[in-house]
C-alpha cells in the first residue's frame, strides 16, 4: 500500500510521475536534486555485512576509479580491505 496523502490509501502501482508530482514531495524538490531510477534495478542491503561484502565486491570489480566518501570509515581489519 502506498500512502502519499493524509486519509488516502492507494492499493494501486502508481508511476514515478504520479509520486513524484505528488503534493506530499513538493517541499523536497525544492530542497533537494533529484534523479528517476528503475526501482526493479534497486536491491535493499539491511545487514551491515552484507553491505560491507556488496561493497567490497563492487570495489574489487571496478574497472574504472572509484571514490569512497564517508564522515567514517574506520580503522579495523574491514576497513583495512576497503
Amino acid at each position: 500500500m502506498y500512502e502519499l496523502m493524509p486519509n488516502k490509501i492507494y492499493t494501486h502501482k502508481m508511476s514515478l510521475s504520479t509520486v513524484i508530482n505528488s503534493p506530499v514531495f513538493t517541499w523536497l524538490r525544492s530542497k533537494a536534486p533529484g534523479f528517476s531510477l528503475n526501482g526493479n534495478k534497486v536491491s535493499v542491503i539491511s545487514e551491515p555485512s552484507v553491505f560491507h561484502e556488496t561493497l567490497l565486491n563492487q570495489c574489487l570489480s571496478s574497472k574504472q576509479r572509484i571514490t569512497l566518501v564517508s564522515l567514517y570509515l574506520g580503522t579495523g581489519a574491514l576497513e583495512e580491505k576497503l
